[in-house]
């Protein structure tokens, strides 16, 4: 959103840190010519418990001597709003001439009148993710999309959905991992369903799915082999290989439930995110009741308790289970 010659006070909220500040970042630069540090920003901790109102005002009524613009942050603002309420909205019907005041928060209810206030000077921004799975989704991969674009480089048709689907809706996490694959494709600067591939690669997640889907197939030699790729991502610690497991089997235990409460393969693919197409996830949960797929997550934990105490050798003990899964 572009910053308002005519707005004096501006408020950016939102639940997820990363793209709320991302969005502030923004606006900061647009206010200070270009820079989100500039000499004209004088930032306050709002959540500190020397963030005096008084302080942040007569900032903004202090013309800046080197700068062209006096911009006044107050950041993790929401317990200073809630404070000082009043006088806020006493500012904004009557703002300094000689600074502009940009406030940062979690949250900002449209039912109040600061809110209101603000809003009627397009000083409201939000940033919030739709709700429903289908609209996040296409949010998110078009939130990809423009990341690249920030980063210099354009994607390959699917890549967003490629990323979203192996990353998940961490912004952070998928910024660095688009911010990685700007910097390899250089100088083409178009990021490929390959280059995903060599740098993201798969997730122990979806490693973990393609193990139940060989089990689901009687599969045994398919099984083995993928589970030393998910022993490979941490041999240090083969617990943590053996939580992986354990998570993706958990989900397979709550898609059963899902279903016998009425729901689909497909609604609960996407419910919970599970790496496999709908045909694969039936078939999967097909294959042991809601009963066996229990036995098996306590025999995983069985495995763990060794591996942790030293009683038994994990190898061996997934090896076994995995065989006797497959025979079952």
């Amino acid at each position: 959103m572009a910053a308002d010659s005519n707005t004096s006070v501006y408020v950016v909220f939102g639940a997820d840190d990363f793209l709320r500040r991302g969005e502030l970042n923004t606006l900061l630069r647009r206010l200070l010519g270009g820079e989100a540090d500039g000499l004209g920003l004088t930032t306050f901790d709002g959540a500190g418990k020397d963030c005096e109102l008084s302080s942040v005002l007569d900032a903004l009524r202090t013309p800046s001597l080197l700068a062209g613009e006096t911009v006044v942050c107050v950041r993790d603002a929401d317990e200073f709003v809630s404070t000082h309420r009043a006088r806020l909205e006493d500012y904004v019907a009557a703002p300094s001439p000689d600074g502009t005041l940009v406030l940062e928060c979690r949250s900002f209810p449209a039912t109040t009148r600061l809110y209101k206030a603000i809003r009627a000077n397009k000083g409201v921004i939000g940033v919030e993710k739709p709700k429903g799975w289908n609209e996040i989704r296409q949010w998110m991969t078009s939130w990809i999309e423009d990341r690249a674009n920030a980063h210099g480089c354009t994607l390959e048709r699917g890549v967003a959905s490629r990323l979203y689907d192996q990353v998940g809706d961490d912004h952070g996490v998928l910024d660095n991992e688009i911010e990685k694959l700007a910097t390899y494709v250089l100088p083409g600067k178009k990021i490929g369903m390959a280059d995903v591939d060599a740098l993201v690669g798969h997730s122990r997640e979806q490693t973990v799915f393609k193990i139940t889907d060989a089990i689901a197939e009687r599969d045994a030699r398919k099984a083995l082999s993928l589970w030393q790729q998910v022993l490979a991502t941490d041999r240090a610690a083969p617990y943590k290989a053996i939580g992986g497991l354990a998570a993706g089997l958990r989900k397979l235990v709550q898609a059963k439930a899902h279903i016998a409460d009425g729901g689909t393969a497909v609604s609960a693919k996407k419910l919970l995110r599970i790496f496999t197409d709908g045909g694969s996830l039936e078939k999967q949960l097909k294959r042991f009741s809601y009963r066996q797929w229990e036995d098996i997550l306590l025999r995983l934990l069985r495995i763990d308790y060794g591996s942790k105490s030293g009683l038994g050798n994990v190898e061996e003990a997934m090896e076994k289970l995995i065989v006797d899964l497959c025979a079952a």
